[in-house]
């Protein structure tokens, strides 16, 4: 059994019968033999290894010095209970310099028989399965020597490339190989013949000893009052191996083993450690003691399982280490189904990729893969705090991502250059930002039709709000955002500061030539009419028969006759539709009636857009094209909305690049629809580039292929040849696509997206804007009568929102009995209304007895 002991000069000695089967180990160091007049060794440092055994084999010399910092080797055991070691190093004088691989010997002398230890009387050390015996402390005369020793030991060296720590200090470490000089060998057989010593092993001295040989140790008073050592033989400035355990945190973690002496890095690792240990293992194990010295952990109930722990260095406070002082291993308790160290916390942390993935990952699938990965039990409440957190460090937290915002913004400015990023405050309160990218300005103004759609969605976030965006359409008939805000809620005054910014950074000056479609938002048509008096604005459909049917006008006939009249393109054919409805329902036709044509029927329309859109669906397209982010974190919905356009925009111009055709995909199914659709048509040519076609009794149009016009007014909307342009092109033997406007062509299309969106670095590689106020969080906004007991929303019906905020609704917060009003029986049943409740509703108190109604 292998109890040996390091101790310092000046600490107790141990006192050994003639037969023990334990001695001590002197160690002299740090020092080396010289001819004053006779051979002598002038090493001050002394080291003292008690309770060694006799049976001890080489490797455990071995280990007793590299225990004191300096490589292995390999020995003779001694025959006597005390042994001197001195291990030898060249001197170097001052101003000289330090010879090439310099031998470093070690040399064991024998203690004379009468220079040994009194032996004890009745406390003996007999054997190895003897008690250890008391300590006797050492004579005076032995006491002032070691303190003269100690006074004068000679300092630690500083492991660099021949550099001495001082320049006063006469001790260098040298690093050499292994091997004997003739001369060291010559000293060697003198040292032997003068000093009768041995010298038994030669070896490099690679790097110094401990720093301070006279610190003592310090005590570890554990629970009982007993005190174990938790001083430690290794420099912290020493790069010398440990010969105890080390955890390694990254590759360990997943299922860990401890040792006893096993070492870890910090106090939280050492606890983390054990908490993943009881977490794996299905043991319930707790922390009783817990400070910045020890920490004692057991399991429950009986089971003698324990760990005590300490730092390995009491009095360095640089040196966080921990060492595990007493382990034992052994389990007797039963592994039960639920665990305290299953925290919320770390299942936030375990499946954190899972909500990465899939950020609606359901608690249910949480808490059964938490049964299957441990065979723990979990509640659907402690699953619930863990997506919560889950979702906080995936998205970011809803208020501290407001403090960021000028960073981010600043990000944005320099990545992308010439790009719009405005941030309006109220006293510190966040209350609106816009971001228009550069790329998006340049796409727009290279060949987008002059039509943009506008329309706000509800932002599902804590802080609530409003997400105004802007939107244009490409060759393709597809979706080009533009830009996008973040604002209070839809009003005047946010619809006027989106669209005056808007108007600067297109260069909307001249609004006549503009078109913009909305769903008539409140404050958006007068925000129009003020910034863009000029410009042609148009109104979704849906929203109008919306309105429409919310009047009273419903049934079908009503709504077929609204729809022909929005669809129709000709004056005429919009009368006759607007007399079907008056003849239908006379009420119908004066609400309808009242309504601005030009706002919402083709029949009305300018042609300059090319564009006979009646609904709204650009924005309704990028509105669900950002769904999933409108729940976001500000910072969080606003990076995700310019990844999206970043990608998009690399995607569509790698597509537009492989288009077949002159045209892009969806115009030419349109002008194939029209040459379908032109079979059923007959054309006559009237002279020059003009055609009269024929569709039918009493159904004829006029088309003129030079003016690229048709009296049904189609062609003039879109600028794609309708089926009775088609028909008069069969005659004249050309191919439709060389009609179609230039605004459908492939060119056009690879004009708008050749302009990228750079990309921007993480939060972590922001800089920070220097003097800058730190931003606030707006006031949140619940809109006035909100009903928490039926609405999806909140608490008492969907409760994701309100999971992910901590959000309690105030009807479903505690309500002490003593304010509750007592059933008009007079039993105190506990069931009932508040008497505020009551005043409010006009409901009566039931009681126990009486079921809900």
């Amino acid at each position: 059994m292998n109890r040996r002991r390091l101790r310092s000069a000046g600490d107790g000695m141990f006192n050994y019968a003639s037969n023990a089967q334990y001695f001590t180990m002197v160690v002299h160091r740090g020092g080396q033999f010289i001819h004053d007049p006779s051979m002598r060794y002038t090493g001050k440092r002394v080291s003292y290894f008690d309770l060694c055994y006799v049976e001890m084999s080489m490797l455990d010399i071995w280990d007793m010095i590299e225990e004191l910092g300096y490589p292995p080797t390999v020995a003779t055991m001694p025959r006597n209970h005390y042994l001197h070691i001195w291990l030898v190093q060249t001197r170097v004088e001052d101003g000289g310099n330090v010879e090439d691989e310099p031998p470093i010997e070690v040399a064991f002398e024998s203690e004379n028989e009468d220079k040994g230890q009194n032996t004890v009387g009745n406390d003996t050390l007999e054997g190895e399965d003897e008690n250890l015996v008391d300590v006797e402390l050492e004579s005076a005369e032995d006491r002032r020597e070691n303190e003269a020793a100690d006074k004068e030991s000679i300092s630690d060296f500083y492991e660099s490339d021949y550099d001495m720590v001082d320049p006063d200090e006469n001790m260098v470490e040298v690093n050499i190989d292994i091997g004997f000089e003739e001369e060291n060998r010559n000293m060697n057989a003198e040292i032997r013949r003068e000093n009768e010593s041995v010298i038994l092993f030669v070896f490099p001295l690679l790097r110094a000893g401990p720093s301070n040989e006279n610190e003592k140790q310090d005590d570890f008073e554990s629970e009982n009052g007993k005190s174990d050592s938790l001083h430690s033989v290794h420099n912290s400035d020493s790069d010398s191996e440990t010969m105890w355990a080390e955890f390694n945190f990254e590759t360990d973690m997943g299922n860990p083993e401890f040792k006893k002496e096993m070492l870890f890095s910090t106090r939280e690792v050492l606890k983390e450690a054990i908490k993943q240990y009881g977490r794996v293992n299905r043991y319930s194990v707790r922390l009783t003691r817990n400070d910045k010295l020890r920490v004692q952990a057991k399991c429950i109930g009986d089971c003698p399982w324990h760990i005590w722990a300490g730092k390995l260095k009491l009095k360095d406070q640089q040196d966080p280490t921990w060492q595990i002082k007493t382990y034992c291993s052994k389990h007797t308790c039963l592994k039960p189904m639920t665990n305290r160290n299953m925290t919320s916390d770390w299942i936030a942390k375990h499946y954190l990729q899972k909500f990465v993935i899939d950020p609606k990952y359901s608690l249910m699938s949480l808490k059964e893969d938490v049964m299957t990965d441990f065979v723990t039990k979990v509640s659907l409440t402690k699953c619930a705090r863990a997506r919560r957190l889950a979702l906080e460090i995936v998205n970011g937290n809803y208020t501290e991502q407001y403090s960021k915002i000028y960073d981010y913004l600043e990000e944005v400015r320099q990545s992308n250059k010439r790009s719009t990023t405005i941030c309006y405050l109220d006293a510190r309160l966040f209350k609106r930002m816009y971001v228009c990218l550069k790329a998006c300005k340049d796409g727009f103004k290279a060949g987008c039709r002059p039509i943009i759609s506008l329309d706000g969605c509800f932002l599902k976030g804590y802080y609530g709000g409003q997400l105004l965006v802007a939107v244009g359409i490409d060759a393709n008939d597809c979706i080009y955002p533009l830009a996008y805000a973040v604002v209070e809620s839809e009003c005047f005054e946010s619809w006027g500061w989106f669209i005056q910014i808007l108007k600067m950074d297109f260069e909307l000056n001249n609004s006549y030539q503009f078109c913009f479609m909305s769903d008539k938002q409140k404050g958006l048509v007068d925000a129009l009419l003020e910034l863009m008096p000029n410009a042609e604005h148009r109104n979704c459909v849906r929203y109008l028969y919306t309105n429409f049917k919310t009047a009273g006008h419903k049934g079908k006939g009503l709504k077929d006759a609204l729809w022909r009249a929005a669809r129709s393109t000709e004056l005429k054919e919009f009368k006759d539709a607007m007399k079907d409805l008056k003849e239908k329902d006379i009420e119908a036709y004066k609400w309808l009636e009242g309504k601005n044509p030009q706002h919402w029927s083709k029949s009305h329309f300018s042609i300059r857009p090319k564009c006979d859109m009646i609904l709204n669906n650009l924005c309704e397209s990028f509105n669900k094209y950002i769904l999933e982010v409108r729940d976001k974190p500000i910072l969080t919905l606003m990076e995700t909305i310019k990844t999206k356009l970043m990608g998009r925009i690399a995607m569509k111009s790698e597509v537009a690049a492989k288009y077949p055709g002159p045209l892009c995909p969806k115009i030419q199914m349109k002008v194939d629809k029209s040459i379908d659709e032109s079979r059923k048509c007959f054309a006559k040519h009237a002279g020059q580039s003009r055609y009269q076609v024929s569709c039918g009794p009493d159904n004829q149009h006029v088309v003129n292929l030079e003016d690229r016009t048709c009296s049904c007014k189609k062609w003039d909307l879109t600028g794609i040849p309708c089926k009775h342009a088609v028909s008069a092109m069969f005659i004249t033997e050309e191919r439709p696509e060389s009609y179609v406007d230039e605004c459908y062509t492939k060119a056009t299309q690879l004009k708008i997206y050749p302009h990228f969106i750079s990309p921007i670095r993480g939060a972590k590689q922001w800089r920070n804007v220097p003097n800058m106020e730190v931003i606030l969080p707006p006031q949140i906004r619940r809109p006035l009568g909100h009903n928490v007991r039926t609405c999806k929303g909140e608490v008492r019906g969907n409760r994701t929102l309100d999971a992910a905020i901590g959000y309690v609704a105030p009807s479903m917060r505690y309500v002490p009995k003593s304010n509750v009003r007592r059933a008009t029986t007079g039993r105190n049943t506990g069931i009932g209304y508040s008497s505020n409740q009551q005043a409010r509703t006009g409901k009566k108190a039931r009681t126990g007895n009486q079921p809900r109604t």
